[in-house]
């Protein structure tokens, strides 16, 4: 087994994604078993395809901005982290939504000026009331269940889409409507 191969379940123990370049690709599948998403710079570009069929969303940092065009091609929506501040406005232009967790809260107003809504997971609720201020609605998949109560508070109504299908039941109780965007549905 590769040396690094052997520490995927370690470091997924400890970290919440991975970053893997073009020597690790015959890792994807072990990866794409413990981590949600992966991050690719741009010494991964030839590994996309691969990545599109194994993880929902991808992670792209300032040195990926090459790769939106694939990347956009391939994946739903995209996740931004402070580093990738700067591709705000391509990515405006080729995703019809964005992903921000904890580390993109500085970036909210700028996004707030490019997309519609947000997608927020647990990882953004803290969040949860600056966006409120900023976006009109939100959109939450299976991992923003828990934030439920606390968006419904927030925001008049929510989108959900394929993912987010075992929470019909709670947002009926919480929300007077729900939004389906066929943006969203297709994928």
């Amino acid at each position: 087994m590769d040396n690094g191969e052997e520490m995927i379940d370690r470091c997924a123990d400890m970290f919440p994604f991975i970053l893997l370049d073009q020597n690790a690709e015959e890792m994807i599948d072990r990866c794409a078993d413990m981590f949600p998403f992966i991050l690719l710079d741009q010494n991964g570009e030839e590994m996309i395809d691969r990545c599109a069929d194994m993880f929902p969303f991808i992670l792209l940092d300032q040195n990926g901005e090459k790769m939106i065009d694939r990347c956009a091609d391939m994946f739903p929506f995209i996740l931004l982290d402070q580093k990738g501040e700067e591709m705000i406005d391509r990515c405006a232009d080729m995703f019809p939504f964005i992903l921000l967790d904890q580390n993109g809260e500085e970036m909210i107003d700028r996004c707030a000026d490019m997309f519609p809504f947000i997608l927020l997971d647990q990882n953004g609720e803290e969040m949860i009331d600056r966006c409120a201020d900023m976006f009109p609605f939100i959109l939450l998949d299976q991992n923003g269940e828990e934030m439920i109560d606390r968006c419904a508070d927030m925001f008049p109504f929510i989108l959900l889409d394929q993912n987010g299908e075992k929470m019909i039941d709670r947002c009926a109780d919480m929300f007077p409507f729900i939004l389906l965007d066929q943006a969203v549905v297709e994928y």
